[in-house]
């Protein structure tokens, strides 16, 4: 895939791709790894894009979107939201758990390498929740 340079240009063809991807139909489960590949080439080209990992991450989500709603059986979709709604439930509480264990360097200075590594760690599951809550919201809107 040869990129032009200007984002906007290359993102209607990255989404054009993958449209064309889609409409080769399923990929069956024991060739799983073959989207896995999939995914690790949009990951570079939107790498090369300069798109933040959560930008990348909303339009592979938007595309599994779309054909999980035109899919003939609507499980499917209320099945992912479940899911997403599980997931910023434990995100919740890994937050919650971090926070928790914090109180228990009062004491300790925020230098300390312990709790500077607290502190990334509740950032980086804020910055998941974020996402998943966005993901919660696009499907939302097909509602």
């Amino acid at each position: 895939m040869e990129l032009s340079g200007e984002k906007e240009t290359d993102l209607t063809t990255i989404k054009t791709f993958i449209e064309n991807w889609k409409t080769v139909g399923n990929v069956p489960a024991n060739k799983r790894y073959i989207e896995g590949k999939l995914n690790k080439a949009l990951d570079g080209v939107f790498k090369k894009l300069n798109l933040s990992k959560n930008e990348a991450e909303i339009i592979k989500f938007e595309t599994k979107l779309e054909s999980l709603n035109n899919a003939q059986d609507s499980r499917h979709l209320d099945n992912e939201r479940e899911f997403i709604r599980k997931r910023i439930n434990e995100v919740k509480a890994e937050i919650n758990q971090l926070e928790n264990n914090l109180q228990f360097f009062q004491n300790v200075n925020d230098e300390n390498p312990l709790v500077q590594e607290v502190h990334k760690n509740i950032e980086k599951h804020k910055q998941d929740l974020n996402l998943w809550k966005t993901k919660l919201r696009k499907i939302k809107e097909l509602y």
